[in-house]
């Protein structure tokens, strides 16, 4: 992120605690799932970061992996989704994140290409996302209800508008309230 600053840029920032003492080192500040800035009672002192700061990463170090989910996913990959030559390499890391999201909750289409153009991707990257993660938007529904109903109890109908509002068609919606057990 050469000669860019902001929200999402490399930072080196201070935590001061309690008591005083102070706290320094780098790391990528991050608004959260939904674009919520995380607030604390820190104060932050940012410095630049040039690209001869970052270092990037060697073969001993080790690797990062990400938490392994269990349970049934709702996702079936297309054949044409891995190495496909006629996608762009914009297309093809928007449709890894799609599937990293759609891996850890359910989405409707609109919901998911808003969060990956919050991610920064474009709205045409997005979008071709979105057509080719081989996504069945009936059962995300399902499981978008599901997890609804495991925080907050629901009719059947304000189930059902509750979906509509995250963006399921009315048809999506309904069976992912009828699929909910509502």
């Amino acid at each position: 992120m050469q000669g860019r600053q902001g929200c999402f840029g490399k930072h080196r920032h201070r935590h001061r605690d309690r008591d005083g003492d102070t706290d320094d080192h780098d790391g990528y500040r991050d608004r959260g799932a939904r674009g919520h800035r995380d607030r604390d009672d820190h104060r932050h002192t940012a410095t630049a970061v040039t690209d001869a700061d970052v270092t990037e990463p060697t073969a001993t170090e080790p690797a990062i992996t990400e938490p392994t989910v269990t349970g049934p996913t709702t996702v079936a990959a297309p054949a044409d989704e891995t190495g496909s030559t006629g996608s762009s390499s914009g297309q093809r890391n928007a449709l890894s994140k799609a599937h990293s999201y759609l891996e850890i909750s359910g989405f409707s289409y609109t919901e998911l290409i808003e969060q990956l153009e919050y991610e920064g991707f474009s709205n045409s990257d997005a979008t071709y996302a979105a057509d080719h993660c081989g996504a069945d938007w009936t059962a995300q529904a399902v499981r978008k209800g599901k997890s609804y109903l495991e925080i907050s109890a629901f009719s059947h109908s304000g189930l059902v508008e509750q979906l509509e509002y995250d963006g399921f068609t009315a048809a999506q919606a309904e069976a992912g309230a009828t699929g909910a057990g509502v």
